[in-house]
């Protein structure tokens, strides 16, 4: 053998110990930073998958928790390549990101959260949601998930929605989250020192990018059972991904996508309903009656009644073709109210100013009416039948002596 071909394989060798072995069928080491959902996207490049990896591997007694150093059996069609750095050179360092996780900040009623493999359960206040893991509300529920510290997202009643990343690193963050079912807000105050931050909306096969670098943004995604999807650009810009094409959705405007279809034409959104007043107030402590000057072609209206000023935690919601809604069933206290108008495409329109609307406790029943007399008709007839019944008692006896 030449010193050529020698000098060769020393090479490929050397190439080899730089870059890594691929594994396949075998064994994999946990790595720091390693998760089964990250591993799944390596493996075959969706995330989901990370039960397949859980099934190969049953002494994990919490799929969500893998320890450094663990060796993890790979299932037969994953193959993984195991970086591994020459002894003489020292890596890097590279900065690690925050936990992934994003919290449950607040509920109202029945609100559930899963970790897989684990079923549905309630979900709790202040509880953490990793990659993977998913909120469930129901009719006339909602959640807040605090996504980033000036990111917060809302999701609406009858919906089902899936955390599938969050990266936060030191000078970028990352997020992405999936609709299922059901409608899901994103509110951002974006704070002059903020670093910049994107989050995507992933919803029947359409994506929405928000990208976050200076300024606020409101996004609204709703998913209806036909599998079709509506974003609405409340404030900030937001460009929508189809099956092929992209449109770009300036604040005010709104796009319809068909399942795994393309998006819509953009269109401006509803002009806001004028609410006319300020305030109200209902001293019954029941219901109060809400109104609004009607929008011109408006299909309809959305009115969302709220325990904050921004309407970022809604306590009631309503869906009315007319221009009035009865708030109903709410406890006594402030509240705070608005209205969206929608369109014939189903798009929600912008919102109306805030009104506030008092619940005043309800009026003590008044007291029974006091009697006029402590003998009431029925012990009256019932006095008359004893006396008379002694009397014919007193009489027989009487005879029966003569």
């Amino acid at each position: 053998m030449n010193s050529k071909m020698v000098g060769c394989l020393m090479s490929i060798v050397v190439v080899i110990s730089v870059l890594g072995t691929q594994i396949s069928a075998g064994e994999y080491e946990v790595v720091p930073g390693d998760t089964l959902w990250s591993l799944a996207e390596r493996c075959y490049d969706d995330g989901d998958q990370w039960l397949a990896l859980a099934r190969a591997n049953p002494q994990l007694a919490d799929p969500d928790l893998i320890p450094v150093g663990a060796m993890l059996q790979l299932p037969s069609d994953c193959a993984l390549v195991q970086a591994s750095a020459p002894a003489d050179v020292a890596p890097e360092p590279t900065p690690a990101p925050e936990p992934t996780s994003a919290l449950i900040a607040w509920t109202l009623q029945r609100v559930e959260g899963q970790r897989p493999p684990n079923p549905w359960q309630q979900a709790i206040t202040g509880e953490k949601l990793d990659r993977g893991h998913a909120v469930r509300t129901f009719e006339k529920s909602a959640a807040g998930l605090a996504f980033f510290d000036d990111v917060d997202l809302t999701v609406g009643a009858d919906s089902i929605v899936f955390l599938r990343d969050r990266q936060v690193r030191p000078r970028s963050r990352y997020g992405k989250v999936e609709i299922v079912d059901g409608a899901l807000d994103v509110l951002a105050q974006v704070a002059e020192a903020s670093t910049a931050a994107e989050v995507e909306l992933l919803a029947k096969g359409a994506v929405a990018k928000v990208a976050l670098d200076s300024s606020d943004a409101h996004l609204r995604s709703r998913v209806d059972e036909a599998g079709t999807t509506r974003f609405m650009a409340f404030e900030g810009a937001t460009t929508v991904r189809g099956a092929e094409s992209e449109v770009r959705l300036e604040s005010g405007m709104g796009t319809v996508v068909a399942e795994n279809g393309e998006p819509s034409a953009p269109e401006v959104l509803p002009t806001p309903p004028n609410l006319g007043v300020n305030a109200v107030r209902s001293d019954d402590g029941q219901a109060a009656e809400l109104s609004w000057q009607p929008v011109v072609g408006a299909e309809g209206y959305r009115i969302a009644v709220c325990a904050d000023r921004r309407c970022a935690r809604p306590v009631s919601r309503g869906v009315t073709e007319e221009a009035r809604w009865a708030a109903s069933g709410l406890a006594a206290g402030s509240y705070f109210w608005q209205v969206r108008a929608i369109s014939p495409s189903g798009l929600d329109g912008m919102p109306s100013n805030v009104a506030t609307l008092e619940i005043a406790e309800p009026s003590a029943a008044p007291p029974e009416p006091a009697s006029g007399s402590s003998f009431s008709p029925l012990w009256i007839g019932l006095l008359v039948s004893v006396l008379l019944l002694i009397f014919w008692i007193v009489r027989a006896s009487r005879k029966g002596q003569r």
